[in-house]
């Protein structure tokens, strides 16, 4: 399945109100609160959603698009 089919089946979602931090070659989405982008609310609850969770691994295609790789365990 191409990328766009897969935006397609899964719809897009738009993520504002977030910085990048960059230390080196690494980075990290930062938003109002630590874990906001990796689905956690203010008090450390689940948000039920992420943009990203600890053991993700993402290629970055042509486009600049990053791609979630499963797992490969």
């Amino acid at each position: 399945m191409s990328l766009a089919d897969t935006l397609e089946a899964v719809g897009k979602m738009l993520w504002t109100g977030y910085n990048i931090d960059q230390v080196g070659d690494n980075f990290k989405v930062v938003g109002e609160w630590d874990g906001e982008a990796m689905g956690k609310q203010k008090d450390g609850s689940d948000k039920g959603y992420a943009l990203y969770k600890p053991g993700d691994h993402f290629i970055v295609n042509e486009d600049g698009w990053l791609c979630k790789v499963e797992n490969q365990q």
